[in-house]
């Protein structure tokens, strides 16, 4: 049975040789066939400088050579993770498999992509912004940073990266992430970080592409979210919703501790609240599978939700009120104990918030 092709493209002007980036740390650790795409304007005869980096001209080649390491690989499933140009390219690169006639290329079963903040600033609106109509997509997960301000409607990740038709959308999942546009790409330094690489690494994993370090249980997914709010102190506005957001981030990615002068802290805006708003309410109307966990006080995104709805059933049930089963008070006490004794960050949260 063919196997599964893992390709890993990082953002502009960011290489693998960053110990401190998401995408260049689930390369290192992927033990199965993989390949891996430096970002736009690094990397000897892929550099382009000035313009063309802004540009991103230097996304052609890298596509090209990633396109030819499936072929030769000739997989039966194909997952392409990127993080904002890199996003894009994974784009470019399910659009060009689609188009060939190569054995190899019809012989791929399934493509799947998920993707971190893709922002499609480049001169690839048509070839990277939306996917074409002979791509075999499987699963589609888009996370998307929420904290960004001064991005134009254009460069917008759900104005530009779309489906080419309405029938990929139930296939399409948008998550909003806490942070800037490089925060969750720092999984050393920052809490968003890790919760980003474990959420990418167990969709991956779901895709059939494996992994030295073992796969994240839904316990593992509810510290690493609750560690966000340890980590990143909020602000509120007047209706009691976020504000602004404490967010660490090391614009370079060579840091591997938070103590790293590289690291520098800044409240942040929640600048993409109305873009948020207006997006998801245009793909819910196209039926698409969409966030609506903006202004919860505890969930960062439905993936989390779900996570936390995994691991403690009795709890989620009795506090979410959504007409859930009633699993009495023993399974609510059992876990409630669970968490006191094996997930303190979890327990630290629910207290902080009032839930425990």
């Amino acid at each position: 049975m063919a196997g599964t092709f893992t390709v890993f493209n990082i953002g502009t002007s960011h290489t693998r040789a960053e110990p401190n980036n998401t995408i260049a740390c689930l390369y290192n650790d992927c033990t199965g066939d993989k390949f891996i795409n430096d970002g736009a304007g690094t990397g000897g005869n892929f550099v382009s400088n000035g313009l063309g980096v802004a540009q991103g001209l230097s996304m052609d080649p890298r596509c090209r050579a990633a396109v030819d390491a499936i072929l030769r690989a000739r997989p039966g499933v194909v997952n392409l993770v990127g993080h904002s140009r890199g996003a894009v390219m994974c784009h470019m690169i399910a659009n060009d498999l689609a188009t060939l006639t190569d054995p190899a290329a019809r012989a791929i079963q399934q493509v799947n992509l998920i993707l971190l903040d893709p922002v499609n600033m480049s001169v690839h609106t048509q070839r990277g912004g939306k996917l074409r109509g002979g791509v075999k997509l499987g699963y589609y997960v888009s996370i998307v940073m929420e904290n960004v301000n001064g991005m134009s409607r254009m460069t917008f990740p759900s104005m530009t990266v779309k489906p080419l038709g309405p029938r990929y959308l139930e296939s399409m999942i948008w998550l909003h992430m806490p942070g800037t546009h490089g925060s969750g790409t720092q999984p050393l330094t920052s809490a968003i970080g890790r919760a980003t690489l474990k959420t990418i690494q167990w969709h991956l994993e779901q895709w059939g592409t494996r992994f030295m370090k073992s796969t994240p249980t839904a316990g593992d997914l509810c510290e690493a979210y609750a560690s966000i709010h340890l980590e990143n102190e909020v602000s509120y506005d007047k209706k009691g919703l976020v504000k602004a957001r404490m967010i660490d981030d090391d614009p370079k990615g060579m840091s591997t501790s938070q103590n790293n002068k590289n690291v520098t802290a800044a409240w942040q805006k929640v600048g993409r609240v109305k873009d948020i708003a207006a997006n998801y309410e245009r793909m819910n109307k196209a039926g698409n599978h969409v966030e609506n966990l903006r202004d919860s006080p505890y969930f960062f995104n439905t993936f989390h939700l779900s996570a936390f709805k995994a691991q403690f059933p009795g709890i989620f049930a009795l506090s979410a009120n959504y007409g859930q089963k009633d699993y009495g008070r023993d399974v609510i006490d059992r876990e409630i104990r669970e968490i006191e004794t094996r997930y303190p960050k979890t327990e630290a949260t629910m207290k902080k918030l009032g839930m425990l």
